[in-house]
């Protein structure tokens, strides 16, 4: 009777605090449970003075704002702990943006998580997040990220040299330990001559994303059971073999070949966390090299260069025609090309209205970093004045224009102060509300002036605010 009394209470204390966590966030509830419990086995074991149960974090969800808080004590000042545990809930404030990574919080520094990303493996994901608070305490030298549109993801040298590194971890981790040295020498060779074609100030993030990022996710492998952990090294092998072919995710794979040099230094039972104290904590590369000094580079012939050379000359070409051909249909289409400038108007309004953007991460195609093509979805609204909507493909030129193009069998119906106009050879200039609608996109401005050329067939929009 005692035993069935002991379960029925456990149950409902279980029950109770899932019924507080909001039901977008009960996943992430058990996550965070399950992170905390592995500190038996991480608690100064993984890096001296690393305890999982001392650093903040706070996993979001973006439509309503729920959030958990683990580690605060006391809870965020609009936060409800839940009992017996770590973690409390409650609502990010509309003032507070929403991003991942570390950043102060509420008078601590911690950790920020959207609760999407937390799919595989969800325990490993939040112990990661918890040691990139300890790593910025530990004063790791972080380089920032890439501002989009730098990296030079269709470089074939490039991705050529980075296949070669990644086809050296993945043959590593597979090895046996005597092989493993000279792998992470061949590797290291790679690296420092696809380095060689660089900018600096790339390859300086490279190698600290590589650390910092690389650091933590061997921290999140760290936590996990036997099990669990063949399933981590598979799928972070599955993802070495398809980055840089084509360029795919060129600028992500530094997590992935940080965890793989740290998981073989730890495998080789190489001091490398003594290492990385006395080194700059900038780069795994200094430690790297040390270990591997006088070890023989020549072990990379079953890497063969000319043919990746050729597959991605080739795959590198089509991408690019692709792109342009995408460009072209957008700027040069044969029924309407509307350009809508917004530098000035962004500029002058930005205290009046309540501007935002909307789009698909995932659909955007950078040609320079200041020119993009939206292929999914994008939303620029200037509430009441500006409103731009498009699931159609458009050219984006930032604090300059958006260009959307039509062919002759889709051309937008628009009007001027509620009267459709007439796109002629001698239309002039007007002025007045705009409304628009067409295949997947519409417009709305309360004042603007239309320049039509005939000969380019491009409507040239040109919003217009006055300063009352």
């Amino acid at each position: 009777m005692k035993k069935v009394l002991i379960s029925l209470f456990l149950g409902f204390v279980f029950l109770t605090c899932f019924s507080q966590v909001p039901s977008e966030l009960i996943k992430s509830y058990d996550a965070s449970l399950k992170a905390l419990s592995s500190s038996s086995q991480l608690d100064d074991k993984l890096w001296q003075g690393f305890r999982i149960r001392e650093y903040p974090i706070i996993i979001y969800e973006t439509k309503g704002r729920n959030a958990l808080a683990l580690n605060f004590n006391p809870p965020p000042s609009n936060f409800t702990k839940i009992e017996n545990t770590l973690i409390s809930y409650g609502k990010i404030l509309g003032s507070e943006p929403l991003y991942q990574g570390v950043r102060p919080y509420e008078n601590r520094l911690a950790s920020f998580i959207d609760s999407k990303e937390l799919n595989s493996f969800p325990s490993a994901k939040i112990v990661e997040s918890a040691f990139k608070v300890f790593e910025a305490y530990r004063g790791f030298n972080d380089k920032g990220v890439f501002n989009k549109g730098v990296y030079p993801d269709l470089n074939v040298e490039n991705n050529v040299y980075s296949r070669c590194e990644n086809e050296c971890l993945i043959k590593a981790v597979s090895s046996e330990v005597g092989e493993i040295k000279p792998l992470l020498s061949a590797f290291l060779s790679f690296r420092e001559k696809r380095q060689l074609l660089l900018p600096k100030e790339i390859s300086e993030v490279e190698n600290s994303r590589e650390l910092i990022d690389g650091l933590a996710s061997f921290a999140g492998y760290f936590s996990l059971n036997d099990e669990e952990k063949k399933s981590y090294l598979s799928e972070t092998i599955s993802r070495l073999q398809r980055y840089n072919r084509g360029g795919e995710k060129a600028e992500e794979r530094f997590r992935d070949t940080g965890f793989a040099i740290i998981y073989l230094l730890y495998r080789m039972k190489f001091d490398f966390r003594g290492a990385l104290e006395k080194s700059s904590r900038d780069s795994i590369l200094p430690v790297l090299k040390f270990y591997t000094e006088g070890v023989s580079k020549e072990t990379s012939s079953f890497i063969n260069i000319d043919a990746i050379r050729s597959e991605e000359t080739a795959k590198v070409k089509e991408i690019e025609e692709q792109r342009n051909n995408l460009l072209s249909s957008i700027q040069n289409a044969d029924g309407v090309v509307i350009v809508v400038k917004i530098d000035e108007i962004v500029e002058k309004t930005k205290t009046k209205f309540n501007w935002s953007n909307r789009y698909e991460p995932d659909g955007i195609i950078y040609l320079t970093p200041s020119k993009m093509i939206f292929t999914k979805y994008f939303k620029l609204s200037g509430t009441p004045f500006f409103n731009f909507a498009s699931s159609r493909p458009i050219v984006v030129e930032l604090k300059n224009s958006v260009t959307v193009g039509f062919k002759k069998d889709e051309i937008p119906f628009i009007t001027l102060d509620g009267k459709g106009i007439e796109l002629a050879k001698d239309s002039p200039p007007v002025t007045g509300k705009v409304e628009a609608k067409g295949a997947h996109w519409e417009m709305t401005i309360e004042k603007a002036t239309l320049i039509w050329d005939y000969t380019k067939r491009t409507l040239t929009v040109e919003p217009i605010y006055q300063v009352n």
